[in-house]
């Protein structure tokens, strides 16, 4: 088990081994949330890590979309 480092997640606090490494762009991460850049507000493998809340979509971000489509939900193209 080699030590690869920090995560690279910004905020992630969590040492990354090979063997449980995700390996994304050249950068050794912790999970695949974090991998992933925390994408639809998943939450990083290790409870109480800041970089879920640091790095995941805003508040307004995710309703947006729904938002915009409701307007659009009765539209024919």
């Amino acid at each position: 088990m080699t030590d690869m480092g920090m995560c690279a997640c910004p905020g992630c606090e969590h040492q990354v081994s090979n063997d449980q490494a995700i390996v994304s762009e050249g950068l050794a991460f912790c999970c695949t949330p974090c991998a992933t850049g925390h994408s639809e507000g998943s939450e990083c493998i290790h409870a109480g890590c800041p970089c879920t809340e640091l790095n995941g979509p805003a508040e307004d971000e995710e309703s947006a979309g729904d938002e915009i489509m409701e307007k659009f939900s009765n539209a024919q193209f």
